[in-house]
């Protein structure tokens, strides 16, 4: 009798063990989506495409993409509706980037960061992209060089950029979030062009950023001040820099960058020091850095025009935008906590007239295969 119930027992837990998933997909009822473009539509209803991957045909080894669009009162809505339109499940954790038009980021885009956050299928580590100027789905239209879909591109690009050359900020999710909850430090998101080439289709193009106070896009800053400004908060690595020495160029690249930032007492003065490694990449004529003068000499004019565009940019964005994307009063948050929870719900306002003192300084360690300029003087 035992062995009969044992038997059983073994049996039911056999049939139990060989059953399949409730909740299962098969691969062919599924989408999978790398990125999503959101756009406005004059009757007030979201537009959302979908980058949607799919292999290639049987005799080739490759993956085509194809957009879809949908429509809703909210960002969640439209992707409901994109999911019934199509009859298919929609995969979202490969997606890397949401591309928003300059129209909902002049608007604000707190509905489309709280609807990521909340929304389960979602990565916060998704990045997110202003489209300048064009409706967001445009950026779609792009040839899709070197990559198989053009958010991977646009993805690996701002990535790239991130390692070789700083000049694009990072604004993932959860950074905007962070930024949304915290009234220290204002929002940034980095800019991508929609263009047109003559004989070879639209191609995109990191443009510069967008600056924010709260959800709204207050301002823009191009290529070049995004670099000094991601310089201003030490987050350069490797990054170029070109300038003109009585009209002759010259490049060098940042090797070690040290930037440290003090608040006085008054709190509202901050004190900036930065510290800069460089090696020579591209010599002016008539420039030789083994000569000790030579050296001194450009160093000096390499950290007073870095001081200059430094000094420029914050008093640009403090005296044009008001927008707080240094995160100095974040600083004061964790210098000071009582005095911050003070002036905190002003500080909108006391950022207006926040003052900077800077210090850069400049030191060459590195002049390549030579310390001089090789092309003879031609004049």
């Amino acid at each position: 009798m035992k062995k009969k119930i044992y038997l059983i027992l073994i049996l039911f837990l056999i049939i139990i063990l060989l059953c399949g998933c409730f909740n299962y997909s098969d691969i062919e009822d599924t989408v999978v989506v790398s990125g999503l473009a959101v756009d406005m539509c004059d009757d007030g209803q979201y537009k959302v495409t979908a980058e949607i991957m799919s292999a290639g045909s049987d005799n080739e080894v490759a993956v085509e993409t194809e957009q879809k669009s949908e429509y809703g009162f909210t960002v969640f809505e439209a992707i409901e509706n994109l999911k019934n339109s199509s009859g298919k499940s929609f995969n979202f954790r490969h997606c890397q980037v949401i591309f928003i038009s300059e129209q909902i980021s002049n608007d604000g885009i707190s509905d489309i960061i709280d609807f990521a956050f909340h929304y389960s299928g979602f990565r916060l580590s998704m990045v997110l992209t202003v489209i300048s100027g064009n409706d967001a789905a445009s950026v779609f239209e792009c040839e899709k060089l070197l990559y198989d879909t053009v958010s991977y591109g646009v993805f690996d690009m701002m990535k790239q950029d991130q390692i070789a050359n700083s000049k694009c900020p990072s604004a993932q999710i959860y950074m905007c979030l962070n930024s949304l909850e915290n009234k220290g430090k204002e929002m940034i998101i980095p800019m991508i062009s929609v263009e047109e080439q003559e004989g070879e289709g639209k191609e995109y193009r990191f443009t510069g950023m967008s600056i924010y106070i709260d959800d709204v896009q207050t301002g823009t800053l191009s290529v070049e001040q995004s670099q000094l400004f991601m310089i201003f908060m030490g987050k350069t690595m490797n990054g170029e820099l070109t300038y003109n020495f009585d009209e002759n160029y010259a490049s060098f690249e940042i090797k070690d960058l040290s930037v440290s930032r003090e608040v006085e007492e008054n709190l509202s003065v901050f004190d900036l020091n930065i510290d800069m490694i460089i090696s020579v990449r591209q010599l002016p004529e008539g420039v030789d850095v083994s000569d000790d003068e030579q050296r001194t000499k450009l160093e000096e004019e390499l950290s007073a025009r870095i001081k200059e565009e430094i000094n420029d940019l914050f008093l640009y964005v403090r005296d044009t935008y008001g927008s707080d994307i240094f995160g100095l009063g974040n600083q004061i948050y964790h210098v000071n906590p009582s005095a911050w929870a003070e002036i905190s719900d002003e500080w909108k306002e006391l950022f207006k007239n926040v003052e900077l003192n800077i210090d850069v300084s400049c030191k060459i360690n590195d002049a390549g295969r030579s310390s001089k300029n090789i092309v003879p003087n031609r004049r």
